[in-house]
């Protein structure tokens, strides 16, 4: 399997499941079988452009931030964020599935919580 189609898959799972759909909803949403997602998701086939534009809007996403994340595409971050992504990875690494998953479930919680925060202050950032 292609690593960039793995990568768009792992991103098509993380988008779906921080927005709460199941692979029936976001499939019904984007008129193709639950198949069709579990397929884009495991990285067996990867979603045509036009596929992959409709996607990006129904899980809210940028098609920029989509290609910045596969493999071999650079992106800018701050020597900060690096370091702190760097941190991260090396905290994982000897983590079973379990604990990834409390630890995704966890920022998807906060990820909501500050959304909603954002949108009673008029959705200005702090």
């Amino acid at each position: 399997m292609d690593d960039s189609i793995s990568g768009l898959g792992n991103q098509i799972r993380a988008a779906r499941t921080a927005k709460h759909l199941t692979q029936e909803e976001l499939a019904e949403r984007l008129d193709v079988s639950p198949e069709t997602i579990s397929h884009f998701e495991r990285g067996v086939t990867s979603p045509s452009l036009k596929t992959l534009t409709t996607l990006a809007k129904l899980l809210d996403l940028k098609l920029s931030d989509v290609f910045a994340g596969l493999p071999g595409t650079p992106r800018k971050v701050s020597a900060k964020r690096a370091d702190l992504e760097a941190q991260l990875r090396q905290i994982m690494l000897t983590w079973d599935d379990d604990r990834l998953q409390f630890l995704l479930d966890m920022a998807a919680t906060i990820d909501k919580h500050a959304g909603a925060a954002r949108g009673k202050r008029g959705g200005k950032k702090e």
